[in-house]
C-alpha cells in the first residue's frame, strides 16, 4: 500500500471514532428521565393543619381569595449537600429541608418573601413580595439590606429552532456564548434561560418549545433542561418537564453539580422534581 494512501485511511479512521469540538453528535445525546422525586406535605390555612402537615408546620400553601392566584412556597435553592431552603410567604419565613426532605429549621423575617438564593453556607439573599426590596439573612437570623444580583448571561432567539446563550467571560475554557439548536421537527423555540454553570465551565439551558397548538388554556409548551459542555457541545438533557403548576413559581429551577432541581407546589404537597444529568 502507498504510504500516501496508507496515511490517508489513518486519519479517515480516527476522525471518524472521535467528536468534533463545538458539534453535538448524532445518537449521543442522552435523554434523562426523572430521577427522583423529594415529597413535603402542605398545611392548608384555610382548612387548617392535618396530621401529615403538622409535622411541617412552617410551609404553607392557600387557594387564593376569588380573585386572587393560589400562594405558597414559590422559590428555593439548592446547598451543594443537597439540602434545600424554600420561601413559605404565607408564614413570612425561609425554611431548610435536607435532602430528603426532613425539616431542619426555620427564619422568621416578618415579611413574605418570593425569592431566596443562596450566597454562601452562612449568608442567603431574600427579596420582600411586596416592596422588591432585597436583604441577606445570616445564620443567626440577622437581616440586613442589600442589593439585587446582578445577571451574568443572557439569551436570544435567533429562528424559529436557534438561539443564543451569552455566558460571563471566564468560563473555564469555554466559548462566551453557546449555539442552541432546537431538533425537535414541527417545535417552534420560544424562549431560552441559562440557569447555572458547573465548575467545570458546564452550562444548563432551560428550552421551552411548541406546536402552536392552542387548546382551552392557550398554547401548550414544551420546556426542558439542556447540559452543554464548557466548549459547547450538547451532552444530555431531561426529559420534559411536568408544568402543571398549583403555585406559579419565581424560581423555578436551580441546578447544582450536574443535578436539576424544579419546584412544584401542589394542593397538598411540595414537590421537588430532580434529574440527575451527569
Amino acid at each position: 500500500m502507498r504510504p500516501t494512501l496508507f496515511l490517508s485511511l489513518v486519519v479517515a479512521a480516527v476522525l471518524a471514532g472521535s467528536e468534533i469540538i463545538g458539534v453535538s453528535q448524532p445518537g449521543k445525546l442522552r435523554i434523562i428521565s426523572i430521577t427522583r422525586v423529594v415529597r413535603i406535605p402542605l398545611n392548608d390555612v384555610e382548612s387548617g393543619p392535618n396530621t401529615a402537615a403538622s409535622a411541617f408546620p412552617d410551609l404553607a400553601v392557600s387557594k387564593g381569595g376569588e380573585d386572587e392566584t393560589p400562594i405558597g412556597p414559590d422559590s428555593f435553592d439548592v446547598y451543594d449537600d443537597g439540602s434545600f431552603l424554600v420561601t413559605d410567604p404565607l408564614l413570612n419565613r425561609i425554611s431548610l429541608f435536607n435532602s430528603d426532605g426532613q425539616f431542619k429549621r426555620a427564619w422568621q423575617l416578618g415579611f413574605a418573601a418570593d425569592r431566596v438564593t443562596i450566597l454562601s453556607n452562612a449568608t442567603f439573599q431574600v427579596r420582600n413580595a411586596k416592596t422588591s426590596m432585597v436583604y441577606v439573612v445570616d445564620q443567626k437570623g440577622g437581616i440586613h439590606l442589600s442589593e439585587p444580583l446582578a445577571s451574568d448571561s443572557s439569551a436570544k432567539i435567533t429562528s424559529r429552532e436557534t438561539g443564543v446563550v451569552a455566558r460571563r467571560v471566564g468560563i473555564i475554557g469555554g466559548p462566551a456564548q453557546i449555539n442552541v439548536q432546537l431538533n425537535r421537527p414541527g417545535f417552534t423555540l420560544l424562549s431560552l434561560e441559562l440557569i447555572g454553570t458547573d465548575e467545570d465551565g458546564s452550562s444548563y439551558i432551560a428550552v421551552e418549545c411548541t406546536q402552536g397548538d392552542k387548546g382551552a388554556d392557550g398554547i401548550s409548551v414544551n420546556k426542558n433542561v439542556r447540559r452543554y459542555a464548557a466548549d459547547g457541545r450538547l451532552l444530555s438533557q431531561t426529559d420534559d418537564l411536568p408544568l402543571d403548576y398549583y403555585v406559579t413559581p419565581v424560581d423555578e429551577l436551580r441546578v447544582h453539580k450536574g443535578v436539576v432541581y424544579q419546584l412544584m407546589t401542589t394542593p397538598t404537597e411540595l414537590h421537588l422534581n430532580i434529574w440527575d444529568l451527569n
